[in-house]
């Protein structure tokens, strides 16, 4: 069953409505037509008691103001650009600069911070969205459709659709932050996470990648059999260094539909699979959501963490990597599943 309500008005006077997709075990999710945000989800734990398990704002200004992603859709193309800048077809295209002379998570004016059209379509719901040719800098119109989907499974299906008039780059993701234990005031660092991957792409001082896919075998970032994700958070590791925690992008290559991660929280008994069929994940423990001050959020630094999937960072400057032009007369399509359940 899907309601819609008034959520409240942006600083233009415009209506920003919330949509509740709520499954026949009473477990929902609440989205936002405000760049397609997941605000809510709200799960049953072992003692049958709801914990919304991801942050969210109560008030429209929150999400104008916010500067954390929280819950947003990403792109035109998610993760970073270094310099702001690609060649495309023997042409430079200068896109938006918005972090330390580099592009992060489509610029500026990114998907997270626009009113997209919302549609019914009986039980799902479907974001649309065109961005102009020339937008934060990107070549071609590009039309995004962003379907969710909550079952009776506890699944949240997010697909991803996306046709331009002219090539481009397009990576999209969700920036949606996961705190399992339903107290927003709490650390994520005693939580259990398992991801899936043998490889992580290292990052230079911007968090740019080297270019490099390097093997996770002793390192922090191995993660291919559970442990708590605050046991290796205070190694004099560069990379953790670097990411004031992890922020990194893990390699899996594949674009099948796979098990990427696991996370778990102890305390609620809830469990937490994502699935996909992109090549990459990034792994990011909210170690910047102090930072986010000017929304008086109450955020704190590592108090929830972000699984977003994606193609590699940078993928445009280095050839191994996937690549993520998006030509005229294709279609980008790209799933994934977040699953819950009591474990």
């Amino acid at each position: 069953m899907i309601s819609k309500e008034l959520f409240g008005t942006t600083k233009e006077g415009k209506n920003v409505d919330l949509y509740r997709l709520t499954n026949s075990k009473g477990n929902y999710v609440e989205v936002i037509n405000y760049g397609c945000r997941i605000r809510a989800i709200c799960i049953k734990d072992v003692n049958q008691e709801l914990q919304n398990v991801c942050l969210g704002y109560d008030k429209v200004a929150d999400y104008e103001r916010d500067t954390c992603f929280i819950g947003a859709a990403i792109g035109r193309c998610g993760n970073r650009i270094a310099g702001a800048e690609f060649e495309l077809n023997g042409k430079v295209f200068s896109i938006t600069k918005n972090e330390k002379g580099n592009h992060l998570h489509g610029g500026k004016k990114h998907f997270g911070n626009q009113l997209w059209k919302v549609y019914i379509n009986e039980d799902k719901l479907v974001c649309r969205k065109r961005f102009d040719d020339g937008a934060e800098g990107y070549p071609g119109n590009l039309d995004v459709e962003i379907t969710y989907e909550w079952t009776d499974e506890n699944r949240l299906i997010i697909q991803y659709e996306a046709m331009t008039t002219d090539d481009t780059l397009v990576n999209l993701t969700n920036h949606t932050y996961f705190n399992l234990s339903g107290n927003a005031k709490n650390t994520i660092l005693d939580h259990q996470i398992k991801i899936m991957a043998d490889y992580y792409t290292p990052v230079d001082e911007y968090q740019i990648p080297v270019g490099m896919i390097r093997d996770v075998k002793n390192t922090p970032f191995d993660f291919r059999e559970f442990k708590k994700i605050g046991d290796c958070m205070d190694l004099n590791d560069e990379q953790l260094r670097i990411g004031k925690g992890y922020d990194i992008n893990y390699a899996f290559g594949s674009s099948s539909m796979k098990e990427m991660a696991v996370l778990q929280c102890k305390d609620t008994g809830i469990q937490m699979t994502c699935y996909s069929d992109q090549p990459g994940i990034q792994l990011y423990t909210g170690n910047n959501l102090d930072d986010c001050t000017e929304n008086d959020s109450g955020f704190e630094r590592y108090t929830a963490l972000c699984l977003e999937t994606q193609n590699y960072p940078d993928a445009i400057h280095h050839h191994k990597f996937p690549s993520p032009i998006l030509r005229r007369g294709d279609v980008y399509q790209t799933t994934t599943i977040y699953a819950f359940e009591n474990v």
